[in-house]
């Protein structure tokens, strides 16, 4: 992922800080218990 790791290089993009919002959101309710 040489995309990636160049992009974290000046900070995260918008694309990237929304998948790591959605991928929180994922764990946060298959934990929860249901």
């Amino acid at each position: 992922m040489n995309f990636s790791r160049a992009s974290l290089g000046r900070g995260f993009s918008l694309m990237e800080l929304m998948i790591a919002i959605s991928v929180m959101g994922i764990l946060v309710v298959s934990a929860a218990p249901a």
